[in-house]
């Protein structure tokens, strides 16, 4: 619950005292729950390596004490971690397989699946594969609404309402406005802070500035309620796109710059990460393309093979006209993308949330 309200350091300290307790008593199941969640946390920090070393960790003990349910989830969590790096291809290869190996005459891991379902989701997305991500989140939907879980009811609203806004859907900005709502009733705090900056993206594109203000000063408020730096970085997302909103398009993409400079300062790269993508796509979005040009080179995006980073090279490459390049990029993508592995399929009612 701690981390759930962004006080990361009361959560590290509590974590600890319970590894060690489970330790103590050889508990080995708490142990690697223990671990697993320490991965967790350490990812909402922005620490990626040290996330990956406890998931790794977690999934060996899972993996030696043969407990599936366990292993199931610690994937999920190695996949939420990819996801998170903006490592999406690599999430899709490891987290298919995990799904896959879920479905029927296997045991039933909803916990695992939901959990996989929306990761998967945003993957598919943000590589433009929409309407798998849009099947695989209602899929998530109606194994939460089945259950009762109102948090992944909520997350997986949030994954759609990301879809919708990805196809560009006429109700994309109700929908996301609702999404956050639900996160934040349910108390997800930094949930509603990572996804204030899409908010405030659609609210500036349909030219309602003040609302754009208001949800990045909403985050702004949450950032600095939690006293968690991690957190700032997505709240100064939101911020650049609140002065976009009103036309100051140079400031918007300066904050982007110096939150990622304070972000890798404070050892948060997957952070630092983030807001290299989000300068990268306002400054292409907003024809400022020596801005977006700096951002992709911070991400070495022409050799991201992967994440999106790509696309958006691809992207800068044609609004500066150069096509063959472009269609080089363009090129390696798509075979990429053909690399991919095949989407899980279910039931009609299923895909539908039924």
């Amino acid at each position: 619950m701690a981390a759930r309200r962004g006080n990361y350091d009361l959560a590290a300290q509590r974590l600890q005292q319970s590894r060690v307790l489970s330790e103590s008593v050889a508990d080995h199941l708490g142990v690697a729950a223990s671990w697993a969640n320490i991965g967790v946390l350490e990812r909402m920090r922005g620490r990626g390596d040290a996330a990956e070393a406890a998931l790794l960790r977690a999934l060996a003990i899972a993996r030696e004490r043969d407990v599936p349910w366990q292993q199931s989830l610690f994937l999920a969590n190695l996949v939420q971690l990819k996801v998170a790096q903006g490592m999406h291809r690599e999430a899709l290869r490891l987290g298919e397989q995990a799904l896959h190996q879920l479905q029927p005459p296997a045991p039933r891991d909803v916990r695992a699946e939901r959990v996989l379902l929306l990761e998967l989701a945003g993957a598919r997305n943000a590589l433009g594969q929409s309407a798998i991500a849009q099947a695989y989140a209602k899929r998530a939907l109606a194994l939460a609404t089945e259950v009762g879980d109102q948090v992944m009811q909520a997350i997986a609203r949030a994954a759609l309402a990301q879809v919708a806004a990805a196809t560009q859907q006429p109700d994309a900005l109700a929908l996301f406005a609702a999404a956050l709502r639900d996160c934040e009733q349910t108390g997800q705090i930094p949930r509603v802070i990572y996804l204030s900056a899409g908010l405030a993206r659609l609210q500036r594109q349909a030219g309602d500035a003040a609302a754009a203000q208001a949800t990045a000063r909403h985050a702004q408020e949450l950032a600095d309620a939690a006293r968690n730096p991690s957190l700032q970085a997505y709240a100064a997302a939101a911020q650049a796109e609140a002065a976009a909103a009103l036309g100051a398009i140079d400031p918007a993409l300066t904050r982007l710059a110096d939150a990622r400079l304070q972000a890798l300062g404070a050892g948060d790269r997957i952070g630092a990460g983030h807001l290299a993508r989000e300068r990268a796509r306002l400054g292409l979005e907003l024809g400022r393309l020596d801005a977006a040009g700096a951002a992709l080179l911070e991400l070495d995006a022409e050799n991201d093979t992967a994440g999106d980073a790509l696309a958006l090279a691809e992207r800068w490459r044609r609004a500066r006209g150069d096509q063959a390049a472009a269609a080089a990029l363009q090129a390696r993508r798509l075979e990429l993308d053909a690399q991919l592995p095949a989407e899980q399929r279910f039931g009609a009612g299923e895909a539908a949330g039924l």
